[in-house]
């Protein structure tokens, strides 16, 4: 990774749509340099997709929620039968820690919401935190990665 695929990382992120002319237009470097830049770093898993941004409460899923899950060996083969079944659910990592799976939900309403906590509560214990406001929301600085990594060499 050079400077300039820094930059490119940069620039797709805060534009994935962005054109590999434009794109080659802002590092300096003609759209066949830049296109074979990103076809590399794509070959490479660096990038891993282009994704557009939803809004999910003009969806109709204005709740969104973290619930901590607690399960037992034994029942986690049930308890991720369930959250595949559930559709509500965006995203499980699977954390070190006290609990188990850290879950996302997005919701039409908390009574589904206490639905879905209610079918998980099946196989296990469950804390649900409702999120109120989203303060910020940070993508992933390249720039900032490469100066500090550079930094530290």
């Amino acid at each position: 990774m050079d400077p300039l695929n820094w930059k490119i990382l940069q620039l797709l992120q805060k534009d994935g749509r962005m054109s590999l002319r434009e794109l080659g237009r802002r590092v300096h470097l003609s759209t066949p340099a830049v296109s074979e830049r990103v076809r590399r770093m794509e070959a490479a898993g660096i990038i891993t997709g282009y994704r557009a941004e939803v809004d999910m409460t003009r969806l109709g899923k204005p709740v969104q929620a973290f619930i901590n899950y607690t399960v037992s060996n034994r029942d986690k083969p049930a308890a991720l039968k369930t959250i595949r079944a559930l559709p509500e659910i965006v995203a499980c990592y699977h954390v070190a820690g006290a609990v188990a799976l850290i879950l996302v939900v997005q919701a039409e309403n908390v009574a589904r919401l206490e639905d879905i906590a209610t079918k998980l509560g099946r196989h296990g214990d469950t804390v649900t935190h409702i999120v109120l406001s989203t303060t910020f929301k940070a993508e992933y600085d390249t720039q900032t990665a490469h100066s500090s990594r550079a930094a530290d060499q």
